[in-house]
C-alpha cells in the first residue's frame, strides 16, 4: 500500500474511532445513573458489535482465506432483522422484512453479510425524521435481472450525492445538513469497506417508492470469489 493509501487508512481509522465516542459517551452517562438497565445493556451490546465490524474490516485478510458459502438471503435478512430490532426499538423505530429472493442463493461469506447488513440498518435507524411511527425495511429484490438486497425507509429521501458525501466524511464534520449523523455515515462506510471482498459495491437505492442503501449481485463478481 502506498503512502496516499496509508494516509487514507488511518484518516479512516481515527474518524471511525472518533464516531465510535457517541454509544460509548452514551454507555457513560447511562451507567451513571442505571435508569434503563435494558437500554444499557442494547448500547452496549451495540457498541461492541460496531467495534467488532471495525476490526474485521480493517484486520489484513487474503480472499483466499476467506470461507465462501452459499447464503439465503432470505435466511441472512431475517436474522440481522432480528439483530438489529432492540437497537431500532430504542429510536421508536420497527423494523421488517419483505422477501422477493424466491429463496434465491448467493455466494459470500455469511458472518462477513450479515455484519454489514446489520450496520446498514443501523445507519438507517440514524437518519432525523420527524415522521410519526418510522419503519426500515430489509428487502431483497431484483434489479436488472440480478439479486439485489438492501435496507429502506419510506420517511427519507436519500440519494447518491448524499451517500457520495458520506463517504467522503472524515473527523467530526456533519453531512448535508442532518442527513447523516457522524456515527451513522461511518457505519455506513465500514460497511461499505466489510463487503467490498464479497465483490458488493453498497449504493443508494430505491425500491417500491422507499429509499435506502442496497447491494446488487452480479454474476461477474460471484464468479470471481470462487
Amino acid at each position: 500500500m502506498n503512502l496516499e493509501g496509508n494516509n487514507q487508512r488511518m484518516a479512516e481509522i481515527l474518524a471511525l474511532a472518533d464516531a465510535l465516542r457517541t454509544p460509548l459517551l452514551q454507555l457513560h452517562l447511562s451507567s451513571e445513573g442505571v435508569q434503563d438497565p435494558y437500554a444499557l445493556k442494547i448500547i452496549t451490546e451495540h457498541a461492541l458489535r460496531d467495534i467488532e465490524a471495525f476490526i474485521t474490516t480493517y484486520s489484513s485478510y487474503d480472499r483466499a482465506q476467506l470461507q465462501m458459502s452459499p447464503i439465503s438471503l432470505g435466511a441472512i435478512m431475517t436474522d440481522a432483522a432480528e439483530k438489529v430490532k432492540p437497537y431500532a426499538k430504542l429510536n421508536g423505530i420497527s423494523v421488517g422484512v419483505d422477501d422477493h429472493s424466491k429463496h434465491q442463493l448467493v455466494l459470500g461469506v455469511p458472518s462477513r453479510l450479515l455484519q454489514g447488513l446489520e450496520l446498514v440498518a443501523k445507519t438507517m435507524c440514524d437518519f432525523n425524521s420527524d415522521y410519526k411511527n418510522p419503519e426500515i425495511m430489509f428487502r431483497a429484490d431484483t434489479r436488472h435481472g440480478y439479486p439485489r438486497v438492501g435496507v429502506y425507509r419510506e420517511d427519507i429521501d436519500l440519494n447518491a450525492s448524499d451517500v457520495a458525501v458520506a463517504k467522503r466524511l472524515l473527523g467530526g464534520v456533519q453531512v448535508n445538513a442532518g442527513q447523516f449523523k457522524q456515527l451513522a455515515a461511518l457505519r455506513m462506510v465500514i460497511a461499505s469497506k466489510l463487503l467490498e471482498p464479497l465483490g458488493l459495491n453498497l449504493r443508494s437505492a430505491k425500491s417500491n417508492g422507499d429509499h435506502g442503501l442496497a447491494l446488487q449481485l452480479f454474476p461477474s463478481t460471484q464468479i470471481g470469489l470462487f
